[in-house]
């Protein structure tokens, strides 16, 4: 990971390198699923969606799958001046073969008590909606596509449609 700031502007900007097959696109999947569920995998099943959840979940050394899994992230976010330290967490259970899913936000620590828990996806909806991940969480794939002349206006009209929701 190498972090550093834009001198001038004082923008962080954060750079995952590695060698192939090292986790980086793996991490990336991680903070969209995070935020966004199965909706950061574009529009697959729910049978489908299941099936990559639990691919996703460890294995012992015997190749058997642990019985949940989880991804957090946390973010600050400033408000009214204010910066706040959310917590994200969304977790997977498949105890009865029946794949549930649970998401859980705090904001300083504490419970998010000013929401229900069916309220918190369309709170990172607004977060972080998911037409703007586009433009901040790119792999190596998809920046290649944007550095082929072919390839670079489609990703942009991609990413901008999808953050003005359309299709």
């Amino acid at each position: 990971l190498i972090s550093g700031y834009a001198p001038a502007a004082r923008k962080p900007i954060k750079i995952i390198g590695g060698l192939n097959g090292s986790g980086k696109t793996s991490l990336l999947e991680a903070v969209r699923l995070c935020l966004h569920g199965k909706r950061a995998l574009g529009t697959i099943t729910n049978d489908d969606y299941k099936k990559h959840i639990l691919n996703r979940f460890h294995k012992d050394s015997d190749g058997i799958p642990r019985n949940s899994c989880m991804v957090g992230i946390e973010v600050e976010v400033v408000q009214s001046g204010r910066p706040n330290i959310y917590g994200i967490e969304r977790s997977w259970s498949n105890l009865t073969s029946t794949l549930k899913e649970t998401l859980d936000i705090t904001c300083d620590g504490e419970k998010l008590d000013q929401l229900y828990p069916e309220q918190y996806q369309a709170f990172l909806d607004e977060l972080v909606p998911l037409g703007l991940a586009e433009f901040f969480f790119f792999d190596g794939e998809r920046i290649q596509t944007l550095a082929e002349d072919e390839g670079a206006d489609s990703v942009v009209a991609d990413s901008i449609k999808s953050l003005l929701g359309l299709d």
